[in-house]
C-alpha cells in the first residue's frame, strides 16, 4: 500500500507543476500582448517625440488649409519649434505640400514649402521654422478672426497698430516687431499676409 501512496502524491504533485507552467505562460502572454500594444503606435509613425532636432512640443503633423494663425504659429506649427529642414521635408513626402518657386534649402537659400494651392507657404531658413505667406488657397483665419478677402478697414479695426509704408506703393501695411508682419492689400481687400522671416 505505501507505493500506491507515493504515486497518488507524485500525480498530484505533476497536476500541479502543470497548472504552475500554464499560469506561468498564460501571464507571459498578457505581458507580451501589452508590450505589443504599447510599441505598435511607435513603429506605426502615430506619436512623435517634441524637442530636440525634431523641434518643439507640438510634434509632427500635416497642417491643413484652414488653420487658425497667430503671428507665432499656423495651427501647431510653431515658428522655432516646427522642427528643422528634414520637418519640411517630411511636409513634402507625408502630407502632399511641394517645393515652392525652386527653394530647395541648402547653403544660400531658403527651404520653401507650399500646399492649398500655393496658398499656404512654409519657410525654412537655417535650419528652423522661421515664416510663412498665406494668401488665396488659405481658408483660415486669424486669431482675431481675419480672413483673405476681407477688407482693409476690417483689417485694422482688428489690428489698429499695422502701419502704411508708402515705400513700397501700393497698400502694404507693415508691424515690425517679433515677428515681422506684412498685409498686402489690392483695392481695399487683404491678398496676401507675410508672417515672420519670409525673405
Amino acid at each position: 500500500m505505501p507505493a500506491r501512496v507515493v504515486e497518488q502524491s507524485d500525480s498530484n504533485y505533476t497536476v500541479a507543476r502543470k497548472e504552475a507552467e500554464m499560469n506561468r505562460l498564460a501571464t507571459l502572454r498578457l505581458i507580451i500582448g501589452f508590450l505589443a500594444l504599447l510599441a505598435v503606435p511607435f513603429f506605426l509613425g502615430c506619436i512623435e517625440s517634441g524637442g530636440g532636432d525634431d523641434g518643439g512640443s507640438g510634434g509632427f503633423y500635416c497642417p491643413n488649409c484652414n488653420e487658425t494663425v497667430t503671428w507665432e504659429s499656423y495651427g501647431n506649427a510653431k515658428f522655432y519649434e516646427f522642427g528643422n529642414d528634414d520637418w519640411g521635408w517630411r511636409l513634402n513626402s507625408s502630407c502632399g505640400w511641394r517645393i515652392y518657386d525652386g527653394h530647395e534649402g541648402g547653403y544660400g537659400d531658403t527651404l520653401q514649402l507650399a500646399s492649398c494651392n500655393d496658398g499656404v507657404i512654409f519657410v525654412w531658413a537655417w535650419q528652423t521654422f522661421r515664416g510663412l505667406i498665406l494668401s488665396e488657397g488659405w481658408k483660415g483665419q486669424t486669431e482675431k478672426g481675419i480672413m483673405i478677402g476681407d477688407t482693409l478697414d476690417d483689417f485694422l479695426y482688428e489690428y489698429p497698430t499695422f502701419y502704411w509704408n508708402n515705400e513700397y506703393g501700393g497698400k502694404v501695411y507693415f508691424k515690425r516687431e517679433n515677428p515681422d508682419v506684412t498685409a498686402i492689400f489690392k483695392d481695399e481687400i487683404l491678398v496676401e499676409l507675410k508672417i515672420g522671416r519670409t525673405f
